[in-house]
């Protein structure tokens, strides 16, 4: 029985798309564009010490104020 490895090495251009991409996206988006999981996007940004922007966070608060406003909080409503 021939085993076959289907992991996938990281590239540089892989990881010049991780650092370009990752700061101001979210995980599942830069998986989708290098197919692969979300999981080692997350597992490859640490390992790279890299974050999420100022303008990113921004945008998720924001997002979420939003989304609380659209419904009520438990048993508020």
């Amino acid at each position: 029985m021939t085993f076959r490895s289907r992991r996938r090495y990281w590239t540089d251009a892989d990881v010049a798309i991780l650092r370009r991409e990752y700061p101001e996206r979210y995980a599942h988006e830069v998986a989708a564009m290098l197919d692969v999981s979300a999981r080692r996007i997350y597992v490859k940004a640490a390992a790279l010490k890299l974050g999420k922007s100022a303008a990113y966070w921004a945008h998720e608060k924001a997002r979420l104020r939003e989304r609380g406003k659209a419904r009520p909080a438990a048993g508020h409503g």
